[in-house]
């Protein structure tokens, strides 16, 4: 299971400020989440859960049966992220060293672009803060400016 926190982006653009939630994760509730996330490949559905200090996160959990299976979630909004320099988000999950890697995409009409890293074991809460710069490509994206889906 991982649970997300929030989406940001962090850089500056005229279509997304600096710091600004991309409100992938800020729902009041998980009927509202489900409306925005499509899950993929036999995953689950998202679900809000409150954390201690009383904020909210998005959970995405997912059940693994053999090694190599593939669990992902698609938010679909149209994202500007032409002027940014980086994404970050909150990340935790349970089971983790199971996982190994994640992937973050962001979607264009016609290609990819993604980011892999070692999700590692451990516990609690990880930041992770990512360059644009770093991130790969899948088929031929039209641009960062022409982002249609963010997939984890």
């Amino acid at each position: 299971m991982f649970a997300l926190l929030s989406l940001i982006a962090v850089g500056s653009a005229t279509s997304v400020a600096f710091g600004q939630d991309l409100g992938a994760f800020s729902y009041p509730g998980t009927q509202t989440a489900g409306a925005h996330w499509e899950p993929q490949f036999g995953s689950g559905p998202v679900r809000v859960e409150a954390l201690d200090d009383g904020s909210t996160c998005l959970v995405l959990e997912a059940e693994f049966t053999a090694e190599k299976e593939r669990a992902c979630w698609d938010w679909v909004a149209p994202l500007n992220l032409a002027g940014e320099g980086r994404v970050a988000f909150e990340v935790s999950g349970t089971g983790r060293a199971l996982i190994g890697t994640a992937i973050v995409y962001f979607g264009t009409p016609n290609g990819w672009y993604a980011r892999a890293w070692d999700v590692g074991a451990g516990e609690g809460w990880v930041r992770q803060d990512l360059s644009l710069g770093t991130f790969g490509t899948e088929g031929e994206p039209d641009g960062w400016d022409s982002v249609q889906r963010f997939r984890f």
